[in-house]
């Protein structure tokens, strides 16, 4: 009966005795949608054509079929309940579903979107940071003797939760980013989601850092971390398990000389004009690079800051930005690596954390923050991830990919497609 079978998958669905863990699983509240080691005719937990999109700052998707005969089809309901996706007994993706379409062969492919989506059910009012919290107990605290940052973090997630069911909750988390004068102002005239309030006036504004979803047993937490505090353990390497390496650096958005601006319309005007460093002079408005424009021209950008109260502070503040941001270009790298965690003493790669990428011909050999994961539950061969750096360049980065490359890239993919197709995933005790 379907109700004793449910009871049996759920009872080891953390790992068989004696053995390694359970590669994946795919958890519908109480039922158990996939189990490789039940994915078997007389089980038929089993699914096709598994799509899963992890990634830092989005609320990320997963996409699955399930065959008509499927023994808990019947109990999928859209936007109700939580699919949930476990490395083992972790959970690394919830969410809820969103589509159900079924084919001419009545086969249903299923659709969903991360938990996190959750933060566009809910509407934050028009406010202003911080003249409307002047008041209150907890902000008199936080600019006192705490973070302002993260009380203003807080403050939208509270004002989420208050809107919401419990299943649509999202926890207010860990909060590492602070502002230097631990004063920042935000406002917003129009009503907004508790997720564009989140990225508009946080994660996206000039404070940066990272906002990452948690599952845990009491519920989800999203943490915003200025620095990315894990790192996984498993590394990209080449002639190890890296097959595919692209890097695209854009360098549209550079600029070389800064017009900055701080509250009530302040300036620069006031200080006095001269070299602040070496390469970094002061001119009237502006400051800029003697060697960005020598190698670009001048390009000028605006940017304001409402907080900054201080003629010396923004200049400060500027030259800061124009050093880190302006002569800066963005590069993304994106490689395709075999996730080696179906071996027992490695973990699978987790989105959120630093990765150490270490290949020699490419030039990298540093450890750098993994934004997106699209694991492959089905073969981990065919995993893709992105990394996402930003390197302070004049020239950017050019990969040239030579004949010893590519030989060393197609040996590595022979050799552990041989070791991957060896893999029994099969029911019973552990071998």
């Amino acid at each position: 009966p379907q109700g004793q079978g449910v009871q049996r998958h759920r009872k080891h669905h953390c790992g068989v005795p004696g053995g390694k863990s359970v590669m994946y699983q795919l958890i519908y509240g109480q039922y158990v949608l996939y189990d490789p080691r039940y994915a078997t005719p007389e089980d038929g937990l089993m699914i096709r054509e598994p799509s899963v999109h992890l990634a830092v700052g989005k609320a990320g998707d997963m996409s699955f079929t399930l065959q008509p005969d499927h023994p808990y089809l019947s109990k999928l309901r859209r936007m109700s309940g939580v699919v949930e996706l476990l490395d083992g007994s972790l959970p690394i993706y919830r969410g809820r579903i969103t589509k159900d379409t079924v084919d001419f062969y009545k086969a249903h492919k299923i659709e969903t979107e991360g938990i996190m989506a959750c933060l566009n059910d809910s509407i934050i009012k028009p406010f202003v940071f911080p003249d409307d919290f002047a008041e209150d107990a907890d902000y008199k605290t936080a600019a006192a003797s705490g973070n302002v940052v993260e009380y203003l973090f807080h403050w939208f997630l509270i004002q989420h939760n208050a809107q919401v069911s419990a299943e649509q909750q999202i926890l207010p988390g860990v909060c590492t980013v602070t502002d230097p004068n631990n004063y920042i102002t935000r406002s917003s005239t129009d009503y907004i989601t508790a997720m564009d309030a989140i990225r508009d006036k946080l994660a996206d504004s000039a404070l940066g850092g990272y906002l990452l979803i948690r599952y845990e047993d009491d519920g989800n937490y999203l943490d915003y971390y200025a620095e990315l505090p894990l790192t996984n353990t498993q590394p990209v390497e080449f002639a190890a398990n890296l097959l595919d390496l692209t890097s695209e650096v854009d360098g549209a958005e550079i600029y070389t000389a800064i017009l900055p601006e701080g509250k009530d319309g302040l300036t620069l005007v006031s200080l006095p004009d001269g070299a602040l460093t070496d390469d970094l002079f002061k001119d009237g408005l502006t400051i800029y690079s003697k060697s960005g424009v020598a190698t670009y021209g001048r390009i000028t950008r605006h940017i304001k800051w409402d907080d900054v109260t201080i003629a010396a502070n923004l200049r400060t503040k500027a030259a800061s930005v124009l050093l880190d941001s302006g002569l800066s270009m963005p590069e993304t790298i994106t490689c395709k690596a075999v996730d080696l965690g179906w071996q027992d003493t490695v973990q699978h790669f987790r989105v959120g954390r630093m990765t150490m990428l270490a290949s020699t011909p490419h030039g990298y050999s540093a450890s750098y923050p993994l934004m997106e994961l699209s694991p492959d539950i089905l073969n981990p061969g065919n995993t893709q991830i992105t990394m996402g750096i930003t390197r302070r360049t004049y020239t950017g980065s050019q990969i040239d990919a030579e004949k010893k490359v590519t030989e060393g890239i197609a040996n590595v993919r022979a050799d552990l497609s041989k070791k991957i197709e060896t893999i029994e995933l099969t029911p019973g005790p552990a071998g």
